[in-house]
C-alpha cells in the first residue's frame, strides 16, 4: 500500500500534554498500539469552520484516484465541528459548485452533498485549478462567514497552470488556509 499511496498526518500537541506522550520501545508495525482512548478528549476539534473542498474531477482523475477522493470526502463532509459551514467544488477544464454557495453543517445538508460525492466522476477534461480559486478570491461572500476559513484541495498532481496556482495562493493567503491533499504518485 505504501508504494501506491501517500500519507501525511499532524499531529498537535499542547506544552502540557507533550510531557504525557508515551514512547514506544519499538515502532508499532502491526497497528496494535492505540493512544485514542488516552487522548480522546483532546483530539476532538469542536472549533467550526469554513470548509471548501476542491476536487480535481479532471480526466487524469479516473479509476482508483476519484474513488480514493470520494472516500476521503466522505470521511470529511461527516467529521466537521458542529456550527460550520461547507462547499464542494469540482474542476477540471471548467469548475462546477455543487453548492451555490457555503451551507450550514446539518444531517439534511450533509445526506444532500453525500449524493452528490457518491455520483462524482473524473469527467472535467483538463485540470485547471487556477480559475475556481481566482473565482473563490474574488468572491466577497466568503468574508462575510465570521469562521476561519479553509479550503482542502484534492488533486493527483497532474496540474496544467501550476504557476499561476502559486500565484493566486500566495496573493491570497490571507483569505484562506489551504491544505493539499495529493493523490497518486504524480
Amino acid at each position: 500500500e505504501f508504494k501506491e499511496n501517500s500519507y501525511s498526518i499532524n499531529y498537535v500537541y499542547s506544552s502540557k500534554t507533550l510531557k504525557d506522550i508515551p514512547v514506544p520501545s519499538q515502532p508499532d508495525q502491526d497497528n496494535k498500539i492505540s493512544y485514542y482512548s488516552k487522548y480522546q478528549d483532546n483530539m476532538i476539534n469542536d472549533t467550526p469552520g469554513l470548509f471548501i473542498f476542491l476536487i480535481d474531477q479532471s480526466g487524469s482523475m479516473y479509476g482508483k484516484s476519484i474513488d480514493l477522493v470520494k472516500k476521503a470526502l466522505l470521511l470529511f463532509i461527516q467529521s466537521l465541528p458542529p456550527g460550520s459551514y461547507f462547499q464542494l467544488i469540482g474542476f477540471g477544464s471548467d469548475f462546477k459548485k455543487y453548492n451555490v454557495k457555503p451551507v450550514e453543517y446539518n444531517q439534511e445538508n450533509v445526506a444532500k452533498i453525500i449524493n452528490v460525492i457518491n455520483e462524482l466522476d473524473a469527467d472535467m477534461g483538463g485540470t485547471d485549478i487556477s480559475r475556481p480559486l481566482d473565482s473563490l478570491y474574488k468572491d466577497n461572500n466568503y468574508s462575510k462567514i465570521n469562521l476561519s476559513k479553509n479550503m482542502f484541495l484534492l488533486t493527483d498532481g497532474e496540474v496544467d497552470d501550476k504557476e499561476m496556482c502559486v500565484n493566486l495562493i500566495t496573493t491570497n493567503s490571507d483569505k484562506f488556509r489551504i491544505h493539499a491533499l495529493g493523490i497518486g504518485n504524480d
